[in-house]
């Protein structure tokens, strides 16, 4: 329609346009979920320093974020260990579950990084204050191809779940309507052998 109408209604045309570049930016999204999912056995763990993959991540959205209008804070243990990670990875479970929060605040807000010990191993927080999840569908927000958004693969926080299972941690999400969404991941670290053993089994089993 473009091609044929090119000498017409150039603003139709420059609509059309933008609406091309959005679902081809949903569509890379997608495969890039797709392909995520496909490559989850390729995991190349180390020992990494979540804290500053944090902080990198804090960079990387800090321009998106600023035009939202949404607040960043960082609260970090200092004393955090390392643990045994794919960094890849752990970019892209932070990047997936951030997305899901500044969807969740078209009005802007804030969205909170926050890092600590438990138990035996650490933990990662990302809350926000957005609109929240309804208590009724909480349970389905990690299913592959669930979403309530309209144009939503479903696949950006169950890629979050398959890979925390598979570095031997688990993540869980608290939420309200109203009142925001808190996701936290639990992880073992890096030198605990029970913990390595945990990880082992539980990478086996995804």
């Amino acid at each position: 329609r473009v091609l044929k109408d090119a000498a017409a209604d150039q603003q139709l045309n420059l609509n059309r346009l933008k609406i091309i570049i959005e679902e081809i930016g949903r569509l890379e999204d997608f495969l890039l979920e797709v392909g995520s999912f496909a490559r989850l056995s390729e995991a190349k763990k180390a020992s990494v320093n979540l804290n500053a993959l944090i902080q990198e991540m804090a960079l990387q959205l800090e321009a998106s974020l600023h035009e939202k209008n949404i607040e960043l804070s960082l609260t970090l243990d200092p004393q955090l260990p390392e643990v045994q990670f794919d960094p890849l990875h752990f970019r892209q479970v932070l990047l997936n579950i951030a997305k899901n929060s500044i969807e969740a605040m078209p009005a802007g807000g804030n969205l909170t990084f926050t890092s600590g010990c438990h138990h035996e191993g650490v933990f990662v927080q990302v809350s926000d204050t957005g609109e929240g999840i309804p208590p009724e569908i909480v349970d389905k927000v990690f299913k592959p191809f669930y979403s309530t958004k309209p144009k939503g693969s479903g696949l950006g926080l169950s890629l979050v779940r398959h890979i925390v299972q598979a570095h031997g941690g688990n993540v869980a999400v608290e939420s309200a309507p109203g009142k925001g969404s808190k996701f936290t991941m639990t992880l073992p670290a890096a030198g605990n052998g029970r913990a390595r053993e945990e990880a082992k089994v539980a990478s086996a089993a995804s």
